[in-house]
């Protein structure tokens, strides 16, 4: 995320409302402590605390049914996929009853599969998304998905401190204009539902693509399809960022922004010219396509729902009923309000009235 923020003092702006402490506003700030916390557990206290996390069984050839039966694993037999950056480590898969001489002349056992697997640290190995996990992805060797956690956990997950800092500004400048208009409790829903839709459509995509490839049986190349390992990871809050971003173009569009902190540009204008550059790269297929999807996920949700916020209303009904303000507790609040002013209502009472007014 690369646009920065200048002060403005255009008419329309959102002011902070007096009758809410500053903490209970500021969710947003909350979600920057809580991203960077994880990215020290996870990069830096934990990152030697390792887990051992499978990527997948995987054909060698056709085996049979029967060689499937009769299949042996052969984890001693231990190597490391070349010029894999992840360290990713495989072992053979036999058929113990069929036999073939290598070229040194060793009698070995025919492989019919492949087990992928590496160890990483254990809050990216529990966190981060794939398809194949989000999915109940049925392989000719096991099942794995349905692990539903991680569409919302990939969102607090970083590969390294750039990656963090360009979402963090991105969430600083933002993310504060976007939760004065929509309250802290909106703005929490509306910031996860993004980084879920953008799982969803790279999720969506790549299943497309990968099942294409399989079916044709070799490479293909269709634009805005995802070819990619089902088991790639997929990490970072970018797709909550891109949401937050065209909402903040959608409530600000004339803001004046900085992008590079050379380049002086209307808000609407450059992210408009952000998420475009995120399009192409998808259509293309170029680098990082895969992040492109959850980019333009969060961007479509975002550009949805904040058009919508009605419908988030409810979204923490999930974690448990939310108990608001009684109806003759709420008036009472609100007539000792217009009677003396904001001012005379005590720390609790301003508490229950900003409550009140999220969850309106």
């Amino acid at each position: 995320m690369s646009i920065f923020s200048r002060p403005s003092s255009l008419p329309g702006r959102a002011h902070p409302d007096p009758a809410r402490p500053h903490w209970s506003r500021s969710f947003n700030t909350w979600l920057i402590i809580l991203n960077i916390t994880v990215f020290v557990f996870n990069n830096v206290l934990f990152r030697n605390v390792v887990v051992r996390t499978d990527y997948g069984t995987f054909d060698v050839g056709s085996p049979t049914p029967e060689q499937r039966q009769r299949a042996l694993p052969k984890p001693s037999r231990i190597s490391q996929v070349p010029g894999d950056p992840r360290g990713m480590l495989v072992y053979q898969i036999v058929d113990p009853d069929k036999f073939y001489g290598d070229e040194q002349g060793i009698i070995r056992e025919v492989p019919i599969g492949i087990h992928r697997f590496r160890y990483e640290p254990i809050i990216h190995s529990l966190g981060h998304f794939s398809t194949a996990r989000a999915l109940l992805w049925r392989g000719n060797w096991s099942n794995t998905g349905l692990e539903v956690w991680r569409f919302v956990t990939f969102q607090f997950l970083h590969y390294d401190i750039t990656h963090l800092l360009f979402n963090m500004l991105g969430l600083l400048f933002f993310g504060r204009m976007v939760e004065e208009r929509l309250g802290a409790r909106r703005f929490g829903a509306f910031y996860l539902t993004c980084g879920i839709f953008g799982a969803l459509l790279y999720l969506v995509l790549n299943v497309v693509g990968w099942s294409f490839s399989q079916m044709m049986g070799r490479a293909v190349s269709v634009p805005l399809l995802l070819f990619s390992d089902p088991y790639t990871p997929l990490i970072g809050a970018s797709a909550g960022v891109f949401g937050v971003l065209i909402a903040a173009a959608h409530l600000n569009p004339r803001e004046m922004v900085s992008v590079f902190f050379i380049i002086p540009m209307r808000l609407r204008t450059a992210v408009i010219i952000f998420t475009g550059l995120a399009a192409v790269n998808l259509i293309r297929g170029g680098p990082n396509a895969g992040g492109d999807a959850a980019h333009i996920g969060g961007a479509l949700a975002g550009a949805f729902f904040v058009r919508r916020t009605h419908l988030l209303r409810d979204f923490f009904q999930v974690l448990g009923p939310y108990r608001g303000t009684g109806s003759r507790e709420l008036n009472r609040i609100m007539n000792k309000a217009r009677q003396g002013g904001v001012a005379r209502l005590s720390r609790r009472e301003r508490e229950l009235l900003s409550r009140a007014r999220e969850s309106a």
